[in-house]
């Protein structure tokens, strides 16, 4: 039964959030510097038309901002934003946006990248590496393939889907989850949990021997040259950062409340260009920054003791076509005021990132952004 305090106290946030944006709309939020706005890029035939898309999507959402990239075989050929950063500024190609779930990509790669050094067993217990956890005998790999057992967030309580708590350390945030019992057995079965990427970002940390923002600029920031990538620390001012807003029952804009993210970094709470995060996609398949065997975690997907394949790789979500072929690697996020999607597409070495600062909440209705950026722009990209 859903936690009906928990929603009225949310739905309390939103009008308070609602009275906070006319606030501010009466004042001016200040504007995001010049060089946000660039970074568009249009050097294929197609480019006026994926605009157009993003527009009509942009309306019937009612949303504020979309920004989009597409990489074709290592080449950026479409980089754009439409829309608002916030209620005085043009969102622009090189806004830093909320990532979501597709944050995990990143601490999947970290992982790999210390298995490539050498410095991590994917398939020993994390027993020896986090020692205070309950359930050492999960592997790493098993974190990364969601075949951990541990459980996700509990969305009907606020304080689990909109902490306000500081987490000082990876190590303090698994605590939300640490005592709890397992879903089923390590291995044993196919549970989605960012609760399991934020232990997995504590292996990375502890392994690497630094925190985690290091760790990631270290393993996958610079080697791989997502140089916008960083983490979503809501009480710090990051320039090119947008305003992100929700769309109340599908007609109030009011700025999505205000989210402490320390307690998932690793499994959602970072920041990127949707350049970079394509250029990220068509690298990790196509580049020459992993090794063969990295590459292979990735398009693996995991199985059960019985064989069967889940729904996942090592972070990556596999969608598959109707005679079990595998169209596409990608993954997508949610979170205060965002939506987030990234997929690459072997058979046309075609990579798509789609990013918004706003989300839909009370509404019926799914957001056009997802179509648009899984539907439509794939379609008029891989004519050519």
């Amino acid at each position: 039964m859903p936690d009906y305090q928990s929603f009225l106290l949310l739905a309390l946030v939103m009008v308070l959030g609602l009275i906070l944006y006319r606030r501010i709309s009466s004042t001016g939020a200040d504007p995001q510097p010049g060089d946000c706005a660039g970074g568009s890029v249009f050097i294929h035939p197609s480019s006026s038309q994926a605009g157009m898309i993003l527009e009509a999507a942009l309306q019937k959402d009612r949303g504020t901002g979309i920004s989009s990239a597409v990489v074709v075989d290592g080449k950026l050929i479409y980089a754009d934003a439409i829309g608002q950063a916030d209620r005085k500024s043009k969102l622009g190609a090189n806004a830093l946006m909320r990532t979501g779930s597709i944050a995990k990509l990143f601490t999947a790669v970290a992982a790999a990248r210390l298995v490539e050094m050498n410095l991590l067993d994917l398939h020993s217990p994390i027993a020896a590496i986090v020692p205070e956890f309950a359930h050492g005998g999960i592997t790493p790999f098993q974190l990364g393939t969601h075949f951990s057992g541990i459980r996700q967030y509990n969305f009907q309580k606020l304080s689990e889907a909109n902490n306000r708590k500081l987490f000082r350390s990876q190590a303090d945030a698994i605590e939300l989850f640490a005592s709890d019992p397992l879903l089923s057995n390590p291995g044993e079965a196919f549970h989605y949990s960012s609760f399991g990427y934020n232990l997995l970002g504590l292996v990375v940390e502890r392994v690497y021997g630094s925190p985690f923002a290091k760790a990631l600029h270290d393993l996958v920031t610079e080697p791989l040259g997502v140089f916008s990538l960083k983490l979503d620390d809501t009480a710090a001012e990051i320039p090119c950062r947008p305003v992100f807003y929700t769309m109340a029952f599908g007609r109030l804009r009011i700025q999505a409340p205000l989210r402490n993210n320390s307690d998932l970094y690793p499994s959602g709470g970072q920041l990127v260009t949707a350049g970079d995060l394509a250029v990220f996609g068509d690298t990790v398949f196509n580049g020459e920054n992993l090794q063969p065997d990295t590459i292979r975690l990735f398009t693996n997907p995991g199985t059960t003791p019985a064989g069967d394949p889940g729904g996942y790789s090592f972070g990556w979500q596999l969608g598959r076509a109707e005679d079990g072929r595998i169209e596409w690697y990608g993954h997508g996020g949610q979170i205060n005021g965002a939506y987030a999607s990234v997929r690459y597409y072997p058979a046309s070495k075609l990579t798509i990132a789609g990013m918004s600062n706003y989300n839909l909440w009370l509404t019926s209705s799914p957001p056009e952004f997802f179509h648009a950026v899984r539907r439509d722009l794939p379609a008029i990209f891989s004519k050519t």
